[in-house]
């Protein structure tokens, strides 16, 4: 441990077993410390946020553990795992409900997958009561992030005027000519007929 005393020699005298050091040296000391403990806390945070890497020789019930608790602790990409297992019901019994509960709270953490999921589950009524505005919602979240494949969704919903009040010809270029500026060749060729049936 560093001590600094400005009065070295006096303290010397009476403390002989006191390491006294200048002001430079142990600041010098302390950075290595507190370098040391940030890198160690680095490991830990960024750990916790990866993506959960399956062991090939992992079984699936460990696998499911191990992904269940990350998931607790509030790991997106683990609650998006953990509905993926519950979905296909591997390490668990096969469970929609649980499944789409996890898809939430990973879609709430902006995990692009689990929004898209959620979006697609809805617009098709697939393990869950077919509902556009959700389905609207859930693809402006992935849309606002860049994808492509929910930006063009999302411009044929406008188009189509499911999930929203009326069509909007408008709204539907806006997003199509995103995804399509993306080369999503689908809003491509929708992107083009709205501009042929404007004309």
């Amino acid at each position: 441990m560093c001590i600094v005393f400005m009065v070295g020699p006096v303290v010397k005298s009476f403390f002989p077993k006191v390491e006294v050091v200048s002001m430079k040296s142990c600041f010098k000391k302390s950075s290595v410390l507190i370098l040391l403990a940030t890198l160690s806390a680095g490991v830990i945070f960024s750990d916790s946020i990866k993506a959960v890497a399956v062991d090939s020789s992992e079984d699936a019930k460990s696998a499911f553990k191990r992904i269940e608790a990350l998931a607790a602790q509030g790991n997106a990409e683990a609650q998006a795992q953990l509905a993926d297992l519950y979905l296909a019901g591997k390490g668990v019994a096969k469970d929609a409900k649980k499944a789409l509960e996890y898809y939430k709270k990973a879609a709430e953490l902006k995990v692009l997958r689990a929004e898209l999921f959620l979006a697609e589950a809805y617009y098709s009524g697939k393990d869950v009561a077919q509902d556009y505005k959700e389905a609207l919602k859930w693809y402006a979240q992935a849309a606002q992030e860049g994808s492509a494949e929910a930006q063009h969704r999302l411009g044929e919903m406008y188009r189509d005027g499911l999930g929203v009040a009326r069509k909007n010809a408008a709204e539907a270029v806006v997003w199509l000519q995103k995804a399509a500026d993306q080369g999503h060749d689908l809003a491509k060729r929708a992107l083009d007929e709205i501009k042929k049936s404007l004309k």
